[in-house]
């Protein structure tokens, strides 16, 4: 935990990175969000080709989340091409914030201690015959490990 939260995303980032960094996660961050990150209950699959939007919407995300003051956590999860696959998580109300630990007005920093097996997907068909295929378990994973609310 931080004493008081990095104004700047950037800032916030670094932090991170060097938090990984200090348990065994590469330090270069892949910014996920719901609809690049595909479950098949043994495997997660990351679209590449969103990544730049994906850390566009962590960055807002997490402004949002100083902003709102009931804390941000930035959580890696797993590990895909070198990079630490993270999320940005705030809740919305005191009381999320105080079932996920979240310190108030604050940052929280987290690593998976078990990665999730993870890779990156470069085509455009095998993204679509993933995500179609393994829509609802990608749903489900999504609200049961990352649900803010």
């Amino acid at each position: 935990m931080i004493e008081e939260p990095p104004k700047s995303f950037a800032e916030a980032a670094e932090r991170f990175s060097m938090f990984l960094r200090s348990n065994h996660y590469p330090d270069e961050i892949l910014w996920v969000e719901k609809r690049v990150l595909v479950w098949g209950k043994q495997q997660l699959w990351i679209r590449d080709r969103a990544s730049e939007a994906a850390r566009k919407n962590a960055e807002k995300q997490y402004s949002e989340g100083i902003n709102k003051g009931f804390g941000v956590q930035l959580h890696a999860f797993s590990e895909a091409a070198g990079k630490s696959a993270a999320v940005v998580l705030s809740p919305d109300c005191e009381d999320a914030s105080q079932r996920l630990l979240m310190p108030r007005r604050n940052l929280k920093l987290s690593a998976a201690v078990n990665k999730l097996p993870a890779r990156l997907v470069h085509g455009r068909m095998h993204w679509l015959f993933l995500s179609l295929r393994f829509r609802t378990s990608s749903q489900l994973f999504w609200t049961s490990y990352f649900d803010c609310s």
